[in-house]
């Protein structure tokens, strides 16, 4: 809430074993013009994917910034790019090593495709 009072428009908050949530300012982010203007909500709780085993959170992180960065690209819902986000930090962790288990978006959509 902090980071929205002082003008932030969209915050996403690693929870690791439960996913991530999200919070947004609806009305700072319509005046900066960013894909998610036609957002009905202002905060997910997305949960991460199940029956993921960590082995190293190394660089999951990193996975997950860059997951939700490229859903925002692609003009993803915030949910969306939650999901997407939760998914590749969910393989990023599954071996040792920060670039050793993510190899293709595939393995991201497998995922996605995965219901609870």
């Amino acid at each position: 809430e902090a980071f929205l009072k002082a003008g932030v428009g969209t915050i996403a908050l690693k929870l690791g074993s439960r996913g991530c949530l999200i919070r947004t300012d609806r009305e700072n982010t319509s005046k900066s013009g960013v894909y998610w203007r036609h957002e009905t909500e202002d905060r997910w709780e997305i949960p991460a994917v199940p029956g993921i085993t960590p082995v190293d959170t190394t660089g999951a992180g990193d996975t997950f910034a860059a997951a939700f960065l490229t859903g925002l690209l692609e003009e993803k819902t915030l949910a969306e790019c939650g999901r997407m986000a939760n998914a590749a930090a969910s393989v990023t962790i599954s071996e040792f090593g920060a670039t050793t288990a993510l190899k293709d978006r595939g393995q991201i959509n497998a995922l996605l495709s995965v219901k609870d």
